[in-house]
């Protein structure tokens, strides 16, 4: 492996540290890993970018190209999500083989989430998931995403295939085709008409397409239906350099210049298209009109007229196989001449093909001469709205057309249907010198991108919640980034501001939008002032700023939009004196367009087809197939930013750090542990295994005990069995296995032991203490009253030894007087 692909092995491999017993699962391996420490899927690669021990962008992007460098094209998101390298070596190339070997090898398999990703496994998956019967809808979607050029509609095709061979339900009646193979034909009708080649995309949809298939309960297709959304009409007249226009106009054009090998085609197919190549004769295509754009003579355009004129002949049989007919055939074989002749403003031609008299005095007749604008820009305009508005007419009654033969005879009650939605990428703009020139258009086809990444995201959250709360288990699970808050800049605050705009108001459509935007809370996803032009020079970045725009910060990149035409082009392109011209033709197809109305809103009809499409899937029955169009084996430093581009626009980075949180093995509990109390000869319990398990120190994010399945991340699940080996190994050696368990129970028994010992002695200390407590305070009390007795005993005392004193002094007073009595008595003796 590559140097800077060495990376790869930090985020699948794993090793076991003895010193603490413990997993290591982090993403550095700060020592070199030793032989028979190292743990890897198929020895050698991940299922499941949900796998990725750390969902970074560079660990995802290492695993994608050690993915290419292993010739693996198909890596899984989770459950109901693959993604899809666009090499186109093992899905394209050999489609057909892989459908029969899928068919041979992986049908039967039970042990889906055990195995390498497959698209066709998840076809299946989701065919099955209509007949559930948790699915009260009997409905299920596959929804087909990536840029232009990564692979979308050839996923779309061999799922188609697959589709059809696996029903092989063989309704034929009256010797017509099966309702299989009227599918594909469908296919190839849409494909010539709705397809177109771009700088990055050979077969470029220019179109949102959803076929329905619609299943009995035998899982036979018994019929279905298509719908368009967001048909890029205005291609017809804006062909550009290095691009070309729908595939039906070159079709058309070899056609006419291999009329000869044309006529031999007819011939064989005895009579079945007799007279189509007399027809195509008289279209007077002789030399590469203007509305096939640059011709050029390369080996690749060498290759296009080669296949233009077989895919011709394919396209006839289609026709034929939908129950067109032959003057249908010539009638859309005309209108597609006639319009090229009508681009040349060749109106005898064109009237002729078109079989509108007077074509040319009728688009005069509309030329107003009050318009400020020249007569010959007028004309300009009504040529190119007669087009688009022919050719998208003619492609809706195509569809309508295929639609009666697809659902004849369906049974809307007992039937169960199959959604595979082919829908855009992130459409970006930008002309010579990088400046983004995003209008209306990739508005509307960016809002239906947001849309359906918004419904990958919940249906990866909802999913989520319903496996955890199956389990009755309740993790707290990280939050993720989603793009609530861009979905909400278009449908609360740009398509209200179209809708309610009146041109008659003082405040500009981007007055309206920046007040909106205050006014939802949406300031973090909104741009009111572009810089527009980083690396242009500042007289060439002039002539931007004069222009009203503004940027939405969608997932993964900023766009910007110039407003100034939005008002305009949200009505219905072409004026109704202009769609009327179709009622003078003699054409029955085009005698039967219906006029559009002026006053429905181009963005309004958007929105409601996404959401009536997104409403029909049901979030959790939906599955994602996610295309990149990288080419990693000749990556460089400019491809690698490619890839993170790509990889934040897919969402593949935010909606991978949930599902490293939510997808997991899920092995039903009885089986895993009667399985490893086989194998794990020690261990003889439930409880036992979750304890060893603990045991181990693994991160306990990467398992659940649930109630009815324990949900393990599969590199532990791989792992678990080496893991108790290394260890038991290690402890039967020197025999600390058993001991360990005894001393386990010993020291939970002692630590019990002197536990309650403890608890004891401390509730006999603290009524102890509650003793002690009421003794002390009663020696308080008894103190105080001796305080008291003492204080009055001196008292007491005091008062004593003042009346001693005083009877002393009494009787000393008395004894003297006594004694004076006497001498005065002796003295008056004496005298």
């Amino acid at each position: 492996m590559q140097d800077n692909d060495s990376s790869i092995l930090k985020s699948i491999t794993y090793f076991i540290d003895h010193s603490n017993s413990q997993i290591n699962t982090s993403n550095q391996c700060e020592t070199p890993v030793a032989d028979g420490t190292l743990f890897q899927l198929n020895e050698a690669i991940l299922y499941n970018i949900a796998d990725i021990p750390n969902p970074s962008q560079n660990n995802i992007i290492s695993i994608l190209k050690c993915y290419n460098l292993n010739k693996n094209m198909q890596i899984g998101l989770g459950d109901n999500n693959i993604l899809l390298l666009n090499s186109f070596s093992d899905i394209i190339k050999h489609k057909d083989q892989n459908i029969h070997d899928f068919l041979n090898t992986h049908q039967n398999n039970t042990d889906q989430q055990n195995t390498p990703s497959h698209i066709l496994n998840l076809v299946e998956k989701a065919k099955q998931a209509c007949f559930s019967q948790n699915n009260n809808l009997k409905t299920s979607s596959i929804i087909i995403q990536g840029n232009s050029g990564s692979g979308k509609t050839e996923a779309f095709n061999m799922i188609l295939n697959y589709i059809t061979v696996k029903s092989n339900s063989e309704l034929q009646t009256n010797n017509s085709p099966s309702i299989e193979k009227n599918i594909v034909s469908t296919k190839i009708i849409l494909n010539s008409f709705g397809n177109a080649k771009t700088i990055n995309n050979p077969n470029s949809s220019r179109y949102g397409l959803n076929l329905q298939i619609h299943f009995d309960n035998q899982k036979k297709i018994i019929g279905a239906k298509i719908i368009t959304i967001l048909f890029e009409e205005n291609r017809i007249i804006q062909t550009r350099k290095m691009k070309r226009n729908f595939h039906i106009f070159y079709q058309l054009y070899i056609a006419y210049q291999r009329i000869q090998d044309l006529k031999h085609f007819v011939q064989q197919k005895q009579g079945q298209f007799k007279g189509i190549d007399e027809e195509i004769g008289k279209l007077e295509l002789n030399s590469y009109f203007a509305i096939l754009g640059s011709q050029h003579d390369n080996e690749s355009d060498q290759r296009f007229k080669v296949d233009d004129f077989e895919n011709f002949k394919t396209l006839l049989l289609a026709f034929m196989d939908l129950n067109f007919s032959l003057q249908d055939i010539i009638n859309i074989i005309q209108c597609l001449a006639g319009l090229i002749h009508l681009y040349e403003h060749n109106f005898t031609k064109a009237q002729q093909l078109l079989k509108i008299e007077n074509l040319e005095t009728a688009i005069n007749s509309r030329i107003s001469n009050s318009n400020q604008q020249s007569k010959k820009v007028q004309m300009e305009y009504i040529i190119n709205s007669i087009i688009m508005d022919f050719y998208n007419k003619l492609f809706q009654w195509i569809q309508n057309k295929i639609n009666l033969t697809l659902s004849s005879g369906l049974d809307e009650n007992q039937q169960y249907i199959l959604n595979i939605f082919d829908s855009f990428g992130l459409d970006i703009v930008e002309n010579a010198e990088g400046v983004q020139k995003n209008k209306l258009e990739q508005l509307m086809q960016n809002y239906v991108y947001e849309k359906l990444l918004n419904t990958f995201y919940k249906q990866i959250i909802e999913n989520a919640q319903n496996l955890f709360q199956s389990e009755k288990l309740s993790p707290q699970l990280d939050k993720i980034k989603t793009n609530d808050q861009t979905i909400a800049l278009f449908e609360n605050v740009i398509f209200d501001c179209l809708r309610n705009f009146n041109q008659q108001q003082d405040k500009t459509l981007k007055d309206m939008i920046k007040q909106q935007v205050q006014n939802f809370g949406v300031e973090n996803v909104f741009v009111a002032e572009p810089i527009i032009g980083k690396n242009l020079r500042e007289s060439q970045r002039s002539q931007y700023q004069m222009q009203s725009k503004i940027g939405i910060k969608h997932t993964g990149d900023e766009l910007h939009y110039y407003i100034d035409a939005f008002i305009e082009n949200n009505t219905f392109p072409v004026r109704e004196n202009i769609q009327n011209i179709n009622v003078l033709s003699q054409n029955q197809i085009i005698k039967s367009f219906t006029l559009q109305p002026q006053n429905q809103s181009r963005v309004h009809q958007a929105q409601k087809a996404i959401n009536d499409l997104i409403k029909s899937f049901g979030v959790s029955q939906t599955f994602f197939v996610k295309c990149f169009s990288t080419n990693y084996g000749q990556a460089n430093s400019q491809d690698s930013k490619v890839i993170e581009t790509e990889l934040r626009q897919s969402g593949i980075e935010q909606a991978a750090l949930l599902l490293y949180q939510s997808y997991f093995l899920r092995i039903p509990k009885q089986e895993f542990v009667a399985k490893y109390l086989d194998k794990f000869q020690t261990i003889k319990t439930e409880e036992k295994l979750i304890h060893y398990i603990n045991f181990c120190n693994i991160d306990k994010e990467l398992y659940y005990f649930g109630s009815n399945n324990v949900l393990i991340k599969e590199h532990l699940n791989k792992s678990l069995d080496d893991v108790y080996q290394k260890h038991l190994e290690s402890l039967h050696l020197d025999q600390e296995y058993i001991s360990y368990s005894s001393k386990v129970k010993e020291v939970i028994q002692n630590f019990e032991s002197r536990r309650q010992n403890i608890t004891n002695e401390i509730q006999k200390r603290d009524a102890q203490i509650i003793i002690l407590e009421k003794k002390v305070a009663e020696l308080e009390k008894y103190n105080l009253e001796l305080q008291e007795i003492q204080i009055s005993i001196f008292k007491n005392n005091a008062q004593l030894k003042n009346q001693v004193q005083k009877y002393l002094e009494s009787q000393d007073n008395q004894e003297n007087q006594k004694q004076n009595e006497e001498s005065i008595g002796q003295f008056r003796q004496i005298q």
